[in-house]
């Protein structure tokens, strides 16, 4: 459902991370502090009960199998990373006033990206293999 929707640029309104599987981690609060749920399945109903909000892509790169790619959402302000693995949607994590994320990179165990810095940028570092573990931090 949610690989589908990033086809066509687009990706759910409510602000989580969207595993490939469709189970879906809420994300609550103000970055750098955010709380994430536990799992929940997602619904068939759920994009048509939350809507969509379309997504502008900054930057695509690839490293092996994997390809991370990121902005920002029509919903100014917010950004979004997807990770996708021979071309299969891993996660993805769609986060509160991050602003667009412009850039990503691959280290051993997690993808490191950071955002547009107005009116602040962030440095989220997120495991490849536990999204829901990730580590924000603010940058001056």
């Amino acid at each position: 459902m949610i690989g589908e929707l990033l086809q066509r640029e687009a990706l759910p309104v409510p602000y989580g991370i969207y595993h490939g599987s469709n189970v879906y981690r809420a994300i609550r609060g103000d970055l750098p502090d955010i709380v994430v749920s536990e799992p929940l399945q997602l619904p068939p109903t759920f994009l048509v009960e939350r809507g969509e909000a379309s997504i502008s892509s900054s930057f695509h790169l690839t490293e092996g199998d994997y390809a991370i790619h990121g902005g920002g959402t029509s919903w100014e302000g917010d950004g979004y990373l997807a990770l996708e693995r021979c071309g299969a949607l891993v996660w993805l994590v769609h986060l509160p006033q991050s602003e667009e994320f412009v850039s990503a990179e691959f280290t051993a165990d997690d993808v490191v990206a950071k955002s547009f810095t107005y009116p602040r940028g962030f440095r989220v570092e997120i495991p490849i293999t536990d999204p829901h573990k990730l580590r924000i931090e603010a940058m001056a």
